[in-house]
């Protein structure tokens, strides 16, 4: 129950932030890096989050672990 209400607040603070930074109309930024790791951006034009490569290293904030915190922190 506590990590359920950890994430939830994680979520809404993330989204807060996300807006008031603009974060969410950057575009991906895969990095000067090598790595293969799948995240997701905030694709403003479409919407939707998207997947691309992140490289692992630089890179900008419109960077997510999941789908779903692209949402949460974008979609509106």
């Amino acid at each position: 129950m506590s990590s359920l209400l950890l994430f939830c607040v994680s979520l809404i603070v993330l989204n807060s932030f996300a807006s008031s930074k603009g974060i969410c109309n950057l575009p991906p930024e895969p990095g000067l890096c090598y790595a293969y790791f799948e995240r997701y951006y905030y694709d403003p034009k479409s919407n939707r989050c998207k997947m691309f490569v992140y490289g692992g290293c630089r890179g900008n904030a419109n960077n997510f672990y999941s789908e779903r915190a692209c949402r949460a922190a974008c979609a509106s």
